[in-house]
């Protein structure tokens, strides 16, 4: 399962309420 696409899922789900996930997922797939 990428991380990325939980984290799109998340953020779906929970409408936007977790900015440091998306962050974090963000910046994970810039780093890679």
């Amino acid at each position: 399962m990428n991380p990325a696409a939980t984290v799109l899922v998340l953020r779906h789900a929970t409408g936007k309420s977790v900015p440091s996930m998306t962050d974090w997922g963000i910046n994970t797939r810039k780093k890679d």
